[in-house]
């Protein structure tokens, strides 16, 4: 019997899966479905409609109904990838569209965070103030004071160094 080498590969990843859990299935077909108790702990979404800016500019408002139906299906928040170029003017980097910082001001509203697993970064720090009271700000300056009395770390990433 001739054996190639795609599928020498599969065959010994299927066997090497096997051997290390019995218990993960080998077919799609034993694969059980994903239901709101089984998701991971994590259970966020991701809503991309200011995750890069579309022609013209003119991305649309995330909508609540988006947030409805992802508490509906199970999930306990939704991200909000955002592109700065969609809330600033191509010439002038720094300068902010306040029409656009008021749908993401909505969203958080709704339910939605500018910070997931990747950070914020300093392109997005203006926007932790529409998720966070200037109470839970001055917490997060004292921890990372705390945990960097010297500053080094990621300096003025997040808060003035």
């Amino acid at each position: 019997m001739s054996v190639n080498r795609r599928q020498f590969l599969l065959t010994a990843g299927a066997l090497a899966a096997a051997c290390v859990s019995p218990a993960l299935p080998l077919t799609a077909s034993e694969v059980q479905p994903a239901t709101a108790s089984k998701l991971p702990r994590w259970r966020g979404f991701n809503l991309t409609e200011k995750c890069d800016k579309r022609r013209g500019g003119n991305n649309p408002p995330f909508q609540e109904s988006d947030f409805a139906l992802l508490a509906e299906w199970g999930f306990d928040f939704a991200r909000l990838p955002l592109s700065y170029l969609c809330w600033t003017e191509p010439e002038e980097l720094l300068k902010v569209r306040e029409s656009d910082l008021q749908d993401i001001d909505e969203a958080v509203e709704f339910g939605g965070t500018v910070s997931a697993e990747h950070g914020v970064g300093k392109r997005k720090t203006h926007l932790l103030a529409l998720q966070y009271a200037p109470e839970h700000l001055d917490a997060m300056k004292a921890v990372k004071r705390r945990l960097d009395p010297a500053g080094i770390l990621g300096r003025g990433t997040v808060f003035p160094a």
